[in-house]
């Protein structure tokens, strides 16, 4: 994921982690040729793709070589260190989904950082050699016993047999009994390791390769990923959070929209209707639009009397006439969109549908924060539904987004991750207040709104 999102090829996370697991079935084919199962998912840029995967593997190889040869406990801990070094570097890079060149620095700390990965993981498996034979009542320094088990994979994949991994079993045996380790105690100490490593592996990948081709048919069925978890939606986010969020951000919209001077707007992307709601209880006129045909039916269901206000249509393409609207709001739809050029064509239409003076509020998750985009990047689109991985974070709206655009304000809001229990996050909101107050921890907050006003033609100046 890491070398994918540094080469500008971006894939569903989920889907990507269950081919991951599913190519380990490689193992059991001539020379690991369904390795490639990795890069199944992705729909384009196949052949970079297909490089940044055999780099991937690459690490792997080296990792192998160098623990065979140099297992240490400082050889360990640097690459601890590298790795979280790594991880942190990373985050800070940002992604385009449909980036030409890779940058140089990006992809080297990737590469770096998927060898400290790789060396770490092989590390940890090899500790399963050294607690078996510590069971076998054989003490054996952990770095030997490392050393050990990487020598016999390298060894099963160097001698390019089929099937390479009854090899490694052989290797393995041979190097525990040239050790001193009675036959006896390194043919059971060896089985039990495979059980448990190989063979565990192996019955991942089969099971993987059943989800796999379960969500591929789940998703086969519906055209769009909203339309696929709407049924689940609300339950992607705790209830505590959710109406926190809603709270905040319906403040937001009524300190920048005074309903003596801004009352009709649309909710672009109104998911299930919840903010809508809340526009309407407090006397704005507002129609919501949504992409998903399943989250319209959802939100139309929620409103009741009011579902006749929300209709199918695309920020990008928005079924307003022109100059229609005083506002417009969207809550965490931009980075929805596919890429730039999408996300540059949804303030365009924005702005084709409000009056000069009308604003746009733009609600989305503030990736200023490294560790709070290094969670939203790998691990929220793994452990939720609402990101599938392939999002592409508007960090600003500067550049192409800033034309015929004045910047009124930007908002820093909220601190506390979605994983905090209710009982902690209560307590913690005057802490959070505090952090949103600072000039200098503000910008690092966890979601961000820009407040911006259609600018009458003799405002606009390039950049402004």
């Amino acid at each position: 994921m890491f070398l994918l999102r540094a080469g500008h090829v971006l894939a569903p996370s989920r889907k990507l982690f269950l081919a991951f697991l599913a190519s380990f079935v490689g193992n059991l084919t001539p020379f690991y040729v369904l390795y490639v199962l990795r890069i199944a998912p992705l729909r384009e840029r196949f052949m970079r793709a297909l490089a940044l995967l055999l780099a991937d593997l690459a690490t792997d190889a080296v990792a192998i070589g160098v623990l065979a040869y140099a297992a240490s406990y400082s050889l360990v801990g640097g690459a601890a260190v590298v790795f979280v070094a790594g991880a942190f570097a990373l985050a800070l890079f940002p992604t385009k989904s449909r980036a030409r060149r890779i940058g140089v620095l990006p992809l080297a700390t990737s590469l770096l950082f998927a060898q400290s990965f790789a060396i770490l993981i092989w590390s940890v498996t090899g500790l399963s050699l050294w607690g078996t034979l510590r069971l076998f009542g054989v003490e054996v320094a952990l770095p030997e016993a490392v050393r050990i088990y990487a020598a016999s994979h390298a060894q099963g994949a160097a001698s390019l047999a089929w099937p390479g991994f009854l090899m490694v079993g052989r290797g393995m045996i041979s190097m525990l009994v040239q050790l001193g380790v009675s036959a006896e105690v390194a043919v059971y100490s060896t089985a039990l390791v495979r059980a448990f490593t190989y063979w565990l592996v192996i019955a991942g990948a089969l099971w993987a390769l059943v989800r796999l081709r379960q969500q591929v048919r789940r998703e086969s069925a519906e055209a769009n990923h909203f339309d696929v978890i709407a049924d689940e939606y609300k339950s992607n986010v705790p209830e505590h959070i959710r109406l926190r969020l809603l709270s905040r951000k319906i403040e937001l919209n009524q300190d920048h929209l005074p309903r003596q001077e801004y009352v009709r707007g649309i909710d672009a992307g109104c998911g299930q209707g919840w903010y809508l709601k809340e526009m309407l209880s407090r006397g704005y006129h507002v129609e919501g639009i949504d992409f998903s045909e399943n989250q319209v039916k959802q939100a139309r269901k929620y409103l009741g009397s009011d579902g006749n206000l929300v209709r199918q249509g695309s920020i990008a393409a928005l079924p307003f006439e022109d100059g229609s609207q005083d506002f417009v709001y969207a809550v965490n739809v931009i980075h929805h969109l596919p890429d730039e050029h999408r996300q540059q064509q949804a303030f365009k239409e924005v702005q084709r549908v409000l009056r000069p003076g009308g604003r746009f509020l733009v609600h989305e998750m503030n990736v200023n924060n490294p560790l709070f985009r290094f969670y939203m990047s790998y691990i929220f689109p793994l452990i939720k539904d609402i990101d599938d991985g392939t999002e592409v974070w508007l960090k600003e709206t500067s550049g192409p987004f800033s034309e015929g655009w004045k910047l009124v304000k930007t908002e820093y809001r909220t601190f506390l991750p979605d994983f905090v229990p209710e009982f902690a996050y209560r307590r913690l909101w005057g802490v959070e207040r505090c952090l949103e107050r600072s000039r200098h921890a503000a910008p690092f907050s966890a979601h961000v709104t820009f407040v911006l006003e259609k600018a009458a033609p003799a405002d606009v100046s390039p950049g402004q």
